[in-house]
């Protein structure tokens, strides 16, 4: 997680990549997501195995994550740009391959509203706890610099690779995957066209669905900077690269505080009116992240106060906010088609996700190359960094004033979900009933009465 607004950034950076060529690159990796996300969500939601509809596709991706990563991130002296792209695409996939089945497993062990909060909560708290491990990787005295450098990100999925045994033992171990056993998976056949078919059922069938669709596209508008813009923005524009530990580090706490205080917060605010209150505040945030300039003074503290501890702590609720809407969306969906769909509607969600980094990232990158924009120059032209305080702070501001206006009319408050909730619940108990009944018939039909009012097993 740490690892991925940075990834494209620091390859620049290092290998000294053409940003019109690579984001041009990065864009069609994301045409490639749009293909096979939605066929990864779909066939966990369909396929199940003797280990469960999502198991299988966890250890796989996380074992070809951890092989992929290392064919990237192995230091080399030099790195060819075509090289990058193929196999950071591959990255993309296999990182899928197991990040779609597990958000789709987490919507499903959730009933109410309290518990689903606290879930989406405390799940970044775990996240954090690891962040600030990867955030302290570049002081080890086996670097050469304190800069965040393709060796930290070796070191770092080795790490991932080590941490994915006892994680995935736990999931076998421990985690229940089918909470509502009346949600059977579909046995449909798998086509490019039955996948994009369920796709547009989704957004036909379910309109908080579409609504919050919506809202993550306008969103994405401003995230550009997780494309790796906002690497050259700290580090090539204000110059303050040798102090991405601190900045790590204060990012990592404040993943680690943020969740809590929200999940205090919850307990008394509607998620609605946290969200549209966050995001106004990160809006003014942004108007002061546009102003700083590699000559502003006590740049760093400054920076730290404004972009890592207000607009970050922000960050972190909204994010688990908007996981913890997406996990009632899923619920509105199984109510309504009577079918598991969660993975289909996480992909989807993910496919968004994506084109905010690679689609919007990439444009930006061609943008600020046309401006002039070099990665890993000294200095950089006046018309150069304006585009990059544009792309990094501007367009933020004004995505997020739009989407906390509108989220206001998100449909599905607690009242309506718990409603979900408890149709769900029965749902499953009359499912359970009939799968009572049903056996019960058969274990009669099976056996024939005999003399004496006894029975015994047909054909004995």
């Amino acid at each position: 997680g740490p690892m991925s607004p940075y990834i494209s950034g620091v390859f620049a950076t290092q290998y000294a990549f053409d940003l019109i060529t690579l984001g041009l690159m990065l864009s069609f990796l994301t045409v490639l997501d749009a293909i096979w996300d939605p066929v990864i969500g779909t066939l966990s939601d369909t396929r199940k195995t003797r280990w469960g509809l999502r198991r299988p596709w966890i250890i796989a991706g996380a074992a070809s994550t951890t092989i992929v990563g290392l064919a990237l991130f192995y230091p080399r002296e030099s790195m060819s740009i075509w090289y990058f792209v193929i196999v950071y695409g591959l990255l993309n996939l296999t990182g899928s391959m197991f990040q779609i089945p597990y958000q789709a497993m987490a919507t499903s062990i959730t009933r109410d509203f309290r518990s689903r909060d606290k879930l989406y909560f405390l799940m970044p708290v775990a996240s954090g706890i690891l962040a600030l491990g990867f955030n302290f990787l570049p002081q080890l005295s086996i670097f050469e610099t304190t800069r965040l450098t393709v060796e930290v990100f070796a070191l770092a999925i080795c790490i991932f690779g080590v941490l994915s045994v006892p994680t995935i033992w736990l999931i076998f171990k421990c985690f229940p995957e089918d909470v509502y056993s009346a949600i059977k998976p579909r046995a449909d056949r798998l086509s490019l066209t039955f996948t994009l078919r369920k796709t547009w059922d989704l957004l036909r069938l379910n309109r908080p669905f579409a609504f919050l669709v919506v809202m993550q596209i306008i969103q994405g508008t401003g995230a550009a900077a997780l494309g790796g813009l906002y690497f050259f923005w700290f580090d090539g524009y204000l110059g303050i690269g040798n102090a991405f530990t601190q900045i790590g580090f204060t990012f990592a706490i404040i993943g680690f505080v943020a969740p809590l205080a929200g999940l205090k917060v919850t307990k008394y605010v509607p998620r609605q009116t946290l969200f549209v209150i966050g995001t106004f505040l990160n809006t003014a945030n942004g108007v002061v992240l546009i102003l700083l300039t590699p000559d502003t003074p006590y740049l760093l503290p400054i920076f730290l106060a404004t972009s890592v501890v207000f607009s970050g702590f922000i960050s972190f609720i909204l994010s688990s906010l908007m996981n913890a809407i997406t996990a009632d969306v899923v619920d509105y969906g199984r109510l309504k088609t009577g079918h598991e769909g969660a993975g289909l509607y996480l992909s989807a969600e993910s496919v968004i996700g994506k084109a905010q980094s690679a689609i919007l990232g990439g444009a930006g990158l061609v943008v600020l190359g046309s401006f002039g924009f070099e990665a890993g120059a000294q200095t950089q032209t006046e018309a150069a960094n304006w585009a990059l305080r544009i792309l990094v702070a501007g367009l933020p501001v004004l995505a997020s004033f739009i989407v906390g206006i509108a989220m206001r009319w998100f449909p599905l408050d607690k009242r309506r979900m718990e409603i979900i909730s408890r149709r769900l619940s029965q749902r499953a108990q009359r499912a359970a009933r009939e799968d009572e009944h049903t056996l019960a018939i058969k274990s009669v039909g099976e056996e024939a009465p005999v003399a004496g009012g006894m029975a015994r097993p047909v054909g004995a």
